[in-house]
This record gives C-alpha cells, sequence and structure tokens, in this order.
C-alpha cells in the first residue's frame, strides 16, 4: 500500500502562537523562519512520515492498496478519518470502477462492505484499490499535539535536539504524545 496526499494540511500552529511560546514581539523578520521550524516540528509528527502515525491537520489522501491487500475490508491509514471521498477499483480488465458510496461504510479507520465488497475479484496487480478520503482533526488538534509542536519548535529555535524518543524534552512530548500514536 502507498499513500499519496492529495491536498496538503494547512499549519496546525499558527504563527502567533509559536511567537507567544518563544517570547518573541511582533518580529516579522523572524516570522518566516519560526514558521518554517512549525512546519518542520509539524512533519515530525504528522502523517506517514510523522512519528505519530496520523494525520494532524486537516488533509485529503488517497490511500492505493495491492490486488493482494483489497480483501473484505481494508484499514486506512493515518487516522483520524473525516469522510470518502470516493473509493474507485480496476477490474480484471483493468477498467476503472467508481463503487457505488452505498456499498461500503468506515468504521474508524475500518473500510469494509456488506457482504461481497464491489472491490472482490479486482484486478491482482499494484494500486488496483485507490480510496481517496480526508483524515486530521477538523475542530483543531488535541492540546498535547499543539503543547508538544510548540515544544519542539522551542528546542530548535534554541538550537537544542529534539526527538519525542531521546531529546532531554522529548520524554514529556513522547509521553503527551503516546497515547495518540498509532503503531504499524
Amino acid at each position: 500500500m502507498r499513500v499519496v496526499v492529495i491536498t496538503p494540511p494547512a499549519p496546525v500552529v499558527t504563527w502567533d502562537q509559536a511567537r507567544a511560546q518563544l517570547k518573541l514581539e511582533a518580529d516579522d523578520d523572524r516570522r518566516t523562519h519560526v514558521e518554517g521550524l512549525v512546519a518542520a516540528a509539524t512533519a515530525h509528527l504528522d502523517c506517514e512520515t510523522g512519528w505519530m502515525g496520523r494525520a494532524l491537520g486537516e488533509q485529503t489522501l488517497e490511500a492505493r492498496f495491492d490486488g493482494h491487500e483489497a480483501g473484505h475490508c481494508v484499514r486506512l491509514p493515518y487516522p483520524p478519518v473525516i469522510a470518502i471521498e470516493s473509493v474507485i477499483y480496476l477490474d480484471t480488465s483493468r477498467t476503472a470502477i467508481t463503487a457505488d458510496p452505498n456499498s461500503y461504510e468506515v468504521f474508524g479507520a475500518d473500510l469494509s462492505a456488506d457482504g461481497s465488497p464491489p472491490w472482490t475479484g479486482c484486478h491482482v496487480g499494484r494500486e488496483v484499490l485507490r480510496v481517496r478520503y480526508r483524515a486530521g482533526y477538523p475542530d483543531g488538534i488535541p492540546p498535547q499535539v499543539a503543547v508538544s509542536i510548540l515544544m519542539i519548535v522551542e528546542d530548535l529555535f534554541m538550537g537544542r535536539a529534539t526527538k519525542p524518543e531521546d531529546a532531554p524534552s522529548g520524554s514529556l512530548i513522547g509521553a503527551m504524545l503516546e497515547t495518540l500514536r498509532v503503531w504499524r
């Protein structure tokens, strides 16, 4: 399975939040630098490359499953899942078919079908089932995630190393985020 980011998320921590954390005046000269640190800290935690294994800011993803992975139920990576936008599969002649939205359901991060899923018997090749969905926290990230991102930004700004596993503040960051981490 491969995941493609169709629409990336907007920043989940604002310049004003980072500025307050760093105790900066309304210093627009540092704004670009600080926003870059926020983006780096967020990427360290968010989605496919992130430590948490989940989507933080609302984003559109497409999970592409190989034929042998396209069973009765498929688990969509990087929860929380907000909504399914489309389910497309390739039939045995490699013709793209859009599944009827009434033929499947979503339970948490699991996409399943009553009875036989429409993609049963699809082509056995690569990326034959494509599920496009919105994921992330539409009403804002959990507070412990925002605090952790701000702590990482502060460490980066001050020139300190931060990793959730072993940095000086990392043990606290790891502890705050542990309950939200998706293990693969």
